[in-house]
């Protein structure tokens, strides 16, 4: 999009609108300004593919999910973070499975951020 282009007003009050939704939530302001971040990103790159624009929501919508369980792990919610936002995602709240389907995921991606974050070697402890 160009600066005269009429639809970059209306992307940019969207996008104010998404992170102003998203404050008044009362999410973190880092949770807040990564999604801002990714929804403006996707807006700039006019050369990607509608796959790696899928990809890139999919990536996003992830660490959105994992800052959510972060945050209220930190708040002591423990085990029962996953199912907390779970609960929030869901499309049908009252729906046994599906709240148990996306909170087996999310614990899944825990899991794996965990096993990834424990693999990196320490800068502290390299020696040399």
């Amino acid at each position: 999009m160009t600066a005269a282009d009429p639809r970059q007003a209306a992307v940019e009050r969207a996008v104010k609108a998404a992170a102003m939704a998203l404050l008044a939530r009362d999410i973190g302001i880092s949770e807040a300004l990564a999604a801002v971040a990714t929804a403006i990103g996707g807006t700039e790159d006019e050369t990607a593919t509608p796959r790696e624009l899928a990809a890139a929501g999919r990536q996003a919508h992830r660490a959105q999910v994992l800052a959510q369980i972060g945050r209220l792990e930190k708040e002591g919610r423990g085990r029962a973070a996953a199912s907390i936002v779970a609960r929030l995602h869901a499309a049908d709240v009252r729906d046994p499975v599906e709240v148990e389907t996306l909170r087996n995921k999310f614990c899944r991606w825990r899991r794996a951020e965990k096993r990834a974050s424990a693999r990196l070697p320490s800068p502290t402890s390299a020696t040399g």
